[in-house]
């Protein structure tokens, strides 16, 4: 399974980095069910059409160690590529500074193609190729996945629930006797 993430049509006058990670976590939490990708993994193509140094400010150091841990330690995914088309110079620098918390083996995986997308069409099908980049993907059609996310929506809301905290919750817990409870 390949996807397709348009990076650069991200406005974040709109719409805050936090919130485009809230999104790709809950995109990611819905391929995860997905038993095609759960079995062969996924391509991830990351296109930075229209990407600007605004966008790139966004990305602080601290940003980048989070996204990239979350990637590599808490997704339970198997990631076969990570391929990024149409990023500017500019993202170079970027890179620079995410290659250094990548470990080897996703560093490996992840390629760069920048404007020449000869070798990425060898590599994926173009029915996953945007058609602005020579491949064959028209629009695509948000409303069919959009509709389905939202009859998920309690699902969702209840994954969100869950997380860590700083310090150790100070509540008493008592054992009921129901496997769910964790024993004393």
């Amino acid at each position: 399974e390949d996807a397709l993430m348009k990076v650069g049509s991200w406005n974040s006058e709109i719409c805050s980095i936090t919130d485009v990670f809230r999104v790709n976590l809950l995109l990611l939490e819905h391929f995860l069910q997905l038993e095609d990708i759960q079995v062969r993994g996924i391509i991830t193509i990351f296109d930075f059409k229209g990407l600007n140094m605004y966008h790139l400010a966004h990305y602080t150091p601290s940003v980048i160690r989070t996204l990239i841990n979350l990637v590599q330690e808490c997704i339970p995914m198997r990631l076969k590529g990570i391929y990024i088309i149409n990023h500017p110079p500019i993202f170079n620098v970027l890179f620079a500074i995410i290659k250094t918390f990548l470990k080897a083996k996703l560093l490996k995986r992840t390629r760069l193609f920048g404007y020449d997308l000869k070798e990425l069409h060898q590599l994926v099908p173009d029915d996953v190729i945007p058609e602005e980049s020579g491949g064959t993907n028209e629009s695509y059609d948000y409303d069919p996945l959009e509709r389905e996310l939202e009859s998920e929506e309690g699902f969702y809301r209840n994954l969100s629930s869950y997380g860590y905290r700083d310090t150790p919750a100070q509540t008493e817990h008592k054992y009921d006797g129901l496997l769910t409870d964790k024993i004393p």
